[in-house]
């Protein structure tokens, strides 16, 4: 399975479904050095849901394409971002599976994400530290992989939790910031986490 953005393949004779807003998440067959998409006659004839084709598609991106290298980005002691690089094709489809293979990368509120191009991915658990510094530096960070790709797929920044990819934003900067997300993701900044018990992540220092 291989994330494209939304002006990728067309949809209506692809396998495809939306795991990250703005994203196509794509069967393909694995070719050496190159992937073609998986066309809706073939899928048919194989006698599985597209879910089920779904789960074996990620767990063979686990088994074969785990990324090669990992190093963390610190902006003093403010925030972090944890840089995962690989596979050019499949290292942004590893989002996918954070919450199950890599518990390490999931804080209490969740996880900031973002897949710029296909070979990078990059998160930031939530549950300490200030929330706007960490998302800034991801940005930051996302923005500089799209511009040098390849396969450059987007420099949103996602809030992940309990399987949800959310769409976050901060503009602004200090009395001016804004963030625009879901209201979940407000609560934590207010001190609360995801289902109301007490967060120590940080909003605006």
């Amino acid at each position: 399975m291989q994330l494209y953005p939304q002006d990728g393949p067309p949809a209506d004779s692809i396998v495809w479904r939306e795991d990250l807003p703005g994203l196509r998440s794509v069967l393909v067959y694995n070719l050496p050095g190159a992937t073609h998409q998986v066309n809706r006659v073939d899928a048919a004839g194989w006698g599985k849901s597209w879910d089920e084709l779904f789960e074996v598609a990620i767990k063979n991106v686990f088994a074969h394409f785990k990324p090669t290298k990992n190093n963390r980005v610190e902006l003093g002691e403010v925030a972090s971002v944890l840089v995962f690089e690989g596979d050019e094709l499949y290292t942004a489809t590893f989002s996918l599976l954070l919450e199950r293979k890599r518990r390490d990368t999931v804080g209490p509120s969740g996880t900031l994400v973002s897949v710029p191009c296909n070979g990078v991915l990059l998160c930031h658990a939530l549950g300490s530290g200030n929330v706007v510094a960490a998302y800034r530096l991801l940005s930051t960070l996302a923005t500089e992989a799209y511009q040098r790709g390849p396969y450059s797929l987007t420099t949103k920044v996602y809030w992940l939790l309990k399987g949800q990819f959310r769409s976050v934003e901060v503009t602004g900067e200090g009395r001016d910031t804004a963030i625009y997300g879901p209201p979940e993701l407000l609560d934590v900044l207010n001190g609360k986490g995801p289902s109301g018990e007490p967060s120590t992540a940080t909003g605006i220092d």
